[in-house]
């Protein structure tokens, strides 16, 4: 996918978080991208806002509860978008949309997002079409192939190692999503389930727009689970409290009983798009929903789970969590960047300590497309991976051009992981899985505006230890 943060004349500006390894911040920019079949440039850098930066240009604001963070003298183009409460939690993006931008509303995500911009001064129209875009999801991705009779638990993504302690032999799913590529599997895991419970805003969306009965439980922001579903006519049915000892057979059984799916036009939502969009794809779309909400609810024979689930999950609701993990670092280790410069490696230009001041290093990327730039290899310490694990982290920022740092073997040839380098100083940590004994890490050039410039401040090796 041509996903990035290089701009180009015939890319379309998108407000995203691209570094979020989630499935609803990963599942917005794919969306975009494969309806807009062109490409598509995230206007955002890791979680830090670049409105500040630049010409005046057109930024679309697609899937997200981002609409309070608009600034600038920019034209956006709302197109399913949502925002959060004007009042609450700030660490939750709790604030008014901001009066006096210049906005083409064309879909909401739900009447509350349309409600906060009234309250700002904007005039919406009031038969504004609403949808949250990740109900789009069905027309490239595709629902499990096959049901298992069970349900499963899915924490927002913030949350998962502290559910899966505390809800343990419970089938507890994972959405971080490290790539693009990696959505179509996570998609395919949550609906394989009968029933799923969950957290996360998007693992519920997917799951209206797939026909797997949901309900939301203990959302971090409840206001935007509301805007969801007012926005589809339907009215939500929380678990509102989250505690192993609950009867989940009973709650599974209650939730295939009770769960209709949601009623949504998407022909509506396409009739306002800001570029053209395939027919196929609206017509794909609007036999789905048409179809979904013809559905039945499932036989009374298939609510009940087996006996065997039965005695599981009474066994289980007795047990108690386990003490939470807590990690410390117990040693670092500098690398000295000198290594940048001495690393055999490929089509490397020079990394010169002499021209960045506070003993950084300059790297400077060969003229060629995705060149390779400067490397050092680190020995990963010997430690008992029982106790606790490695990580090492790069201090870096792009001073001209786009750039990657790069997590590989010793040789090169595997890619772990590859970060966009952004363009003030940012951490980038890697934790090294267990197998590794020797790891590169690699600046490389990111895209076709070679050569790029990277300046690397740090890099440290930490082991850590569960305590």
């Amino acid at each position: 996918m041509d996903i990035r943060y290089h701009r180009s004349p015939d890319a379309l500006n998108l407000f995203a978080w691209h570094e979020v390894d989630n499935i609803g911040d990963r599942l917005g920019p794919a969306l975009f991208h494969l309806l807009s079949r062109q490409p598509t440039c995230i206007e955002a850098r890791r979680l830090d806002l670049i409105f500040d930066v630049g010409e005046p240009r057109e930024i679309h604001c697609f899937l997200g509860t981002m609409a309070q963070l608009m600034e600038g003298p920019h034209r956006f183009v709302l197109w399913g978008f949502g925002a959060s409460p004007e009042e609450g939690p700030a660490h939750h993006g709790c604030q008014p949309i901001k009066p006096g931008l210049s906005l083409d509303i064309r879909a909401l995500r739900g009447p509350l997002t349309r409600r906060s911009l009234l309250n700002a001064g904007y005039d919406v129209r009031e038969d504004v079409p609403y949808g949250d875009p990740g109900l789009l999801a069905p027309a490239f991705y595709e629902g499990s192939e096959y049901r298992v009779e069970d349900f499963c638990l899915v924490p927002h993504h913030t949350q998962y190692e502290d559910w899966r302690r505390a809800f343990p032999g419970f089938n507890v799913v994972d959405i971080r999503t490290p790539n693009y590529e990696s959505i179509q599997g996570c998609l395919s895991e949550i609906t394989k389930y009968s029933v799923v419970f969950s957290s996360s805003l998007h693992v519920t969306i997917i799951c209206e727009a797939f026909g797997v009965p949901t309900r939301p439980i203990v959302p971090k922001l409840k206001h935007k689970v509301d805007d969801f579903y007012l926005g589809c006519g339907k009215t939500p049915v929380y678990v509102d409290d989250l505690a192993i000892d609950l009867d989940w057979a009973a709650l599974y059984e209650e939730t295939l009983a009770t769960w209709r799916p949601i009623s949504w036009d998407p022909a509506r939502f396409f009739s306002v798009a800001p570029f053209p969009v395939d027919p196929a794809v609206v017509e794909g779309l609007t036999r789905h929903y048409a179809a979904l909400a013809r559905s039945e609810p499932e036989p009374t024979a298939t609510r009940s789970l087996s006996n065997v689930l039965r005695r599981r999950y009474a066994t289980l609701s007795r047990y108690r969590p386990e003490p939470v993990v807590r990690e410390q670092v117990v040693e670092t280790r500098p690398v000295p960047l000198d290594a940048l410069c001495t690393y055999e490696n490929w089509a490397a230009t020079g990394a010169s300590r002499n021209t960045v001041p506070d003993g950084a290093v300059k790297v400077v990327t060969a003229p060629t497309r995705w060149s390779y730039a400067a490397a050092c290899r680190i020995d990963v310490p010997v430690i008992d991976r029982r106790l606790g694990f490695v990580r090492v982290s790069v201090r870096a920022a792009w001073a001209r051009g786009s750039a990657l740092v790069m997590f590989a073997n010793a040789g090169m040839d595997t890619a772990y992981r590859q970060d966009e380098v952004a363009a003030e100083p940012t951490e980038h940590v890697f934790k090294v899985p267990d197998t590794v004994d020797s790891l590169a890490v690699v600046v490389r050039n990111g895209g076709d505006d070679a050569p790029s410039e990277v300046v690397v401040s740090a890099i440290r090796v930490e082991v850590v230890e569960y305590r």
